[in-house]
């Protein structure tokens, strides 16, 4: 035996990441793949994979849903800065958990219009303190990352020269490491 009581869990979410049943570190998993909506329609909600039921919510205005729009022709939420379209995260622990965070998204800003556009984002207050975020800076054409808060606690990439094309952004943060 390998010291282990009990079954051996074997990763059962989205991608071979944690499990579906809430009990792995896994927070919050969102796949354009398994929305409900009919290509070209806003969204309502899009529904979290990971089993912990933290689906990110329509804000002021509803992105659209396009079937085989996004990278590689794969599903995909197109965002209309312009028609202040957002989704986000409600704010809880599991999401915003401020010691340690790891976010991945896949994505990109189409054109320089779309600047001061926020890919995803945990926000607890009005004044963008005690969250995390990938998004543009400030019509800069950085991209900004953040964690706890966003004057501080942040660091930019320049991404002025990638308009259209798809990358994969990520953010990792770890109060132990000092990262």
């Amino acid at each position: 035996m390998n010291g282990q009581t009990g079954p051996v869990l074997f990763p059962s979410g989205p991608g071979g990441v944690g499990r579906v049943d809430g009990t792995s570190d896994l927070s919050l998993w969102l796949d354009a793949g398994t929305i409900a909506e009919i290509d070209g329609d806003p969204m309502v909600t899009w529904d979290d994979q990971s089993g912990n039921d933290n689906d990110a919510l329509v804000g002021t205005a509803a992105p659209t849903y396009v079937a085989t729009g996004g990278g590689n022709g794969q599903a995909a939420v197109n965002f209309n800065q312009g028609l202040s379209e957002d989704l986000y995260v409600p704010t809880n622990i599991e999401v915003m958990p401020l010691w340690e965070v790891s976010v991945f998204v896949a994505g990109n800003y189409e054109n320089a219009s779309d600047r001061w556009g926020t890919f995803i984002s945990s926000p607890d207050d009005d004044g963008w303190n005690d969250g995390w975020a990938i998004g543009e800076n400030n019509n800069s054409g950085n991209m900004m990352f953040w964690v706890d808060d966003y004057t501080t606690n942040v660091c930019t990439r320049s991404a002025s020269a990638d308009y259209g094309t798809d990358h994969v952004w990520n953010l990792i943060f770890n109060t132990t490491d000092n990262k």
